[in-house]
């Protein structure tokens, strides 16, 4: 019966030696085809398979900073916009656009020429004509700020 043992216990140990040996070499190799760096920097261990870079793994840094249009139908392009829009709407941030009327900025240009040249009825009339047409645009109301600015100092001047 002890004869049997050995021989049982000899077949499973070899058995299993035989095992492991074939397992580790099949680890070696999956470590050896599958590069663990991400495609991108080179730095840092690549986790997220990326369909821009065919489908190599890239770090979360680099998914993040190279993220765009062509990603379209990524779970992490996704998560992504999410957060994004997420983070927007709790802040309150809007967008900031401003609208630009080159005619216009001209003009309060030549206005504020007119004030460098000290020529103050020139550029209020510029500025009164401006206020007129277009009262809320920001160049406008700057150059409104500006002309009384400048009125103001020379007024002060002339009384002391």
């Amino acid at each position: 019966m002890q004869k049997y043992r050995n021989s049982f216990t000899n077949s499973v140990l070899g058995f299993n030696n035989r095992v492991s040996t074939l397992f580790s070499g099949l680890v070696d190799d999956l470590e050896n085809d599958m590069p663990t760096k991400c495609a991108i920097c080179n730095r840092v261990k690549g986790k997220r398979m990326c369909k821009i870079q065919d489908s190599h793994l890239i770090c979360p840094q680099c998914c993040g900073e190279n993220r765009g249009g062509q990603c379209e139908g990524c779970q992490y392009y996704e998560q992504g916009n999410r957060f994004q829009r997420l983070r927007n709407a709790s802040s309150g941030q809007k967008d900031f656009i401003v609208e630009l009327k080159e005619e216009i900025d001209e003009a309060v240009d030549r206005a504020m020429a007119a004030l460098e040249r000290k020529k103050f009825s020139e550029a209020q009339k510029i500025l009164n004509r401006l206020m007129q047409t277009d009262p809320e645009y920001h160049m406008v109301l700057y150059g409104m700020g500006v002309f009384l600015l400048c009125k103001g100092n020379m007024i002060r001047r002339l009384s002391i």
